[in-house]
């Protein structure tokens, strides 16, 4: 997704399956990479102002 500098992004999570996370990255990141965000280490919701622009 497209986003802009500044710009607050938020994202929960609600899953059955306790396990089950997601990760955000800055553009041009990805897997391999460290994450903005990591929902394993972070919990289930994100909810922050974007550092970059970018996809």
């Amino acid at each position: 997704m497209g986003a802009q500098s500044g710009q607050r992004m938020s994202v929960f999570l609600s899953a059955s399956y306790p396990s089950a996370y997601f990760n955000i990255y800055q553009p041009g990141k990805g897997l391999g990479d460290t994450a903005l965000f990591s929902g394993s280490i972070e919990g289930s919701l994100f909810n922050r102002v974007l550092p970059k622009s970018g996809d």
